[in-house]
């Protein structure tokens, strides 16, 4: 859902409130710790006690103070009970991530003025976001029952049956839209979801009849490009970019998307023709540079280095971005890492380039010395946190699993309950064996961050690999692609939980999709040739698990036996 700026009832009054400050009307606030030890009882008119508190919040805003944001959210409301500032409380402790607390002044400002659309909408932003989306989705059928022409409230439905995988119940949802749903916003959303629900060629009519009705409207555009991309329509997607480029020149995103298709499409001269045409900045010529290294343009590559450089780019990241193109090019791992040395302490770009320089220990085999060089930069930044993972992985590959796993405990306990850290306690333990242990500790972050969409998706693929507990599995992968649509290991798990299912046409759907988002790993094809096969595509099938054999799998015997089965 998307989250409005507070109103400008607030963004006055605070301004107002500054000048008040500056002029000697009020008293300092104290602070958030000074209020918890013993707080001060100010003799202040209920109006001065009401601009102090829009000073509160103005304070707690600009600090990040989420605390502080609630006490003056909560004094707001008591002097000023009105529908802007039920809105703005809700929509500032949705943005500082108090998704009960913004539920609550929900709840407290429909009690005063029911119906109210905004403040229904933001109710069941929060809800969901706290997991509970069939009560999101109760409140919101039953707000649409009411309004049924509000395009905000259908809208929010819409992505809450997404949300949950009621793919049918959207589009009959969207398909019932009033005739004047027909702003550019209106059309472009039913493009997407459309094209969420895998119903590519209905989503490509809808963005042609919006480019062709708002021609200007920048965003009909991009998506049109996007969709073309991810159908691998080359050509139709560099159209609909330069028309992009058109209306949003100064967007380099776009100029990257562009020229990534063009060397796609064996074109480097006419990358960097439009290279040329983009806005000249140095870090961004870096990046296009990587672009070349990967299409195996590695003269070009290193050319645009030296005319980064130039541009302004910092002479660091250009020993970064050359240490990761000549690796590529010659493979000599000594020049990499001299490259990587030559960026001293104080550059931004250190504790980034230290990793990668261990990264490229570990790639090569050299576990002792990459355990070493990380534990020595522990003590140059003790608070690099990912240093612990990447020492612990080395003890791994030493085969010293108890020792990695000990050290991720030591980590934890100086960073308590760190979500990344748990997650690579829980890698560590799933490549140590400790499956089970490693399930724990994924179940652990999913408790803490329910959103946390790489542990949704291992624990949702874990119990489909296990054939146990589906109808969970299939819910916690459904959460995880909310989070992450187009990461092709979670469409893998989809696949894989609804091949579990015996749901057959769906999961074949689901592995191409994947297949086509670049997953390109062994298991990945093995899925796509057991899929095949339970829907009798002898043909596909031996294609899946020949790619997977030509993957360096781990269970190549299987894979064979599978094969021959299939021939005889």
């Amino acid at each position: 859902m998307r989250i409005a700026q507070p109103s400008f009832l607030i963004r006055a009054a605070v301004s107002a409130v500054l000048v008040c400050f500056m002029l000697g009307c009020l008293p300092h606030p104290q602070s958030a710790d000074a209020a918890e030890e013993e707080p001060i009882k100010w003799d202040l008119s209920p109006e001065a006690e009401h601009i102090y508190y829009y000073l509160l919040l103005s304070e707690a805003m600009h600090t990040g103070d989420d605390r502080l944001a609630g006490e003056a959210l909560r004094g707001l409301l008591k002097y000023d009970p009105s529908l802007p500032v039920f809105r703005d409380g809700a929509t500032i402790l949705m943005a500082t991530g108090d998704f009960p607390g913004a539920a609550d002044v929900c709840r407290r400002g429909l009690a005063q003025y029911p119906d109210d659309e905004p403040l229904t909408v933001l109710l069941s932003g929060a809800l969901s976001e706290q997991d509970r989306d069939g009560e999101a989705v109760a409140l919101m059928e039953k707000y649409l029952d009411k309004k049924p022409d509000s395009s905000e409230a259908r809208q929010e439905l819409v992505r809450l049956y997404l949300r949950i995988g009621a793919t049918d119940k959207a589009l009959d949802l969207l398909g019932n839209g009033r005739n004047d749903e027909n702003s550019a916003p209106a059309m472009l959303f039913r493009a997407r979801v459309l094209a969420g629900a895998g119903k590519t060629a209905e989503a490509t009519a809808a963005l042609k009849a919006l480019v062709r009705k708002y021609p200007d409207f920048a965003q009909g555009w991009v998506e049109t490009a996007l969709l073309a991309e991810r159908g691998n329509r080359r050509n139709d997607a560099m159209n609909a970019y330069r028309k992009a480029l058109d209306l949003l020149p100064e967007s380099l995103d776009l100029w990257y998307r562009l020229i990534s298709l063009q060397l796609k499409d064996g074109k480097p001269l006419a990358a960097i023709q439009t290279l040329d045409k983009a806005p000249d900045q140095g870090s961004f010529r870096l990046q296009v540079a990587l672009l070349f290294a990967d299409e195996g343009h590695n003269k070009e590559a290193l050319d645009l280095l030296q005319s980064a450089v130039k541009s302004g780019a910092d002479p660091d990241e250009a020993s970064y971005y050359r240490s990761i193109i000549e690796l590529r090019m010659s493979g000599d791992v000594e020049g990499a890492l001299m490259l990587l040395q030559s960026i001293p302490t104080s550059s931004p770009l250190y504790d980034r380039a230290k990793l990668r320089a261990l990264n490229i220990l570990l790639d090569a085999g050299r576990f002792e010395e990459a355990e070493k060089a990380a534990a020595q930069a522990r003590t140059v930044r003790p608070d690099l946190k990912e240093l612990w993972g990447v020492q612990a992985f080395a003890l791994l590959k030493q085969n010293k699993a108890d020792e990695a796993v000990d050290l991720m405990k030591q980590a934890l306990a100086k960073f308590p309950d760190d979500e990344d850290l748990l997650f690579s306690l829980g890698h560590i333990q799933e490549e140590a064996g400790q499956r089970d242990a490693a399930l724990a500790t994924m179940e652990q972050i999913i408790k803490k961050n329910p959103r946390h969409y790489k542990a949704l998706n291992y624990v949702g693929y874990t119990l489909a690999d296990r054939n146990t507990d589906l109808a969970r599995a299939l819910e916690l992968i459904n959460r995880a692609l909310a989070q992450a649509p187009d990461e092709d290991y979670i469409v893998d798990s989809l696949a894989w939980v609804q091949y579990r299912m015996g749901h057959f046409a769906d999961a074949w759907q689901s592995i191409q999709r994947c297949i086509a988002l670049g997953g390109d790993d062994p298991t990945i094809w093995e899925h796509y040739g057991d899929i095949a096969h339970a829907l009798k595509k002898k043909n596909e099938a031996l294609k899946g698990w020949n790619e997977a054999l030509r993957r360096n799998p781990s269970n190549p015997e299987v894979l064979r036996e599978k094969i021959a089965r299939l021939l005889k």
